[in-house]
């Protein structure tokens, strides 16, 4: 039987800021909730972050031999036209193998690789409502990784949803 783990998948936390703190973590700052609202399009984001995980069974990863690529779509893009691409390279099979030696086995989980790719973009244009999409290209296949909805609402209505999200 196959399950989640068995194949290869990411996902994407889009917000404002990353940052590295002590003890091999990281803190994401302002965490957009699945839309991004705006008063107005286009708009200028000051900073705008993407962390993006991609998770590889440990034999899918030690013989993959190809790079990745992150691709990034904003609104209006065309499927075979991205924004942005970000080459992620292959590793060599004997460094993939040291960072698996450093992870104990776990009898409920498969042993997964993880790469790890912080994206931060200054003076960021958002030029109309939509889908920021990200999809990384695995051999012939895209992987959906991550959107998020970019919604134009006014003050009002902004100041209605953030009291909304704070009824429990």
């Amino acid at each position: 039987m196959t399950g989640f783990y068995d194949f290869p998948h990411g996902h994407t936390v889009f917000c404002d800021d990353i940052r590295p703190e002590t003890g091999n973590k990281l803190s994401y700052m302002g965490i957009y909730n699945g839309v991004l609202f705006a008063t107005a399009l286009p708009t200028m984001l000051p900073r705008f972050a993407m962390a993006v995980s991609i998770f590889e069974p440990e034999q899918m990863a030690l013989g993959r031999g190809y790079d990745l690529v992150i691709r990034i779509f904003m609104p209006g893009d065309a499927e075979e036209k991205p924004s942005i691409e970000i080459p992620i390279p292959s590793q060599p099979k004997e460094t993939l193998k040291k960072g698996l030696d450093i992870l104990p086995r776990n009898p409920d989980m498969p042993r997964l690789l993880r790469s790890f790719t912080p994206i931060l973009l200054h003076n960021f244009e958002i030029r109309e409502a939509g889908a920021i999409r990200l999809r990384v290209q695995y051999g012939s296949e895209a992987l959906k990784i991550g959107a998020l909805t970019i919604a134009v609402a006014s003050p009002e209505a902004l100041a209605l949803q953030q009291g909304l999200s704070n009824v429990r």
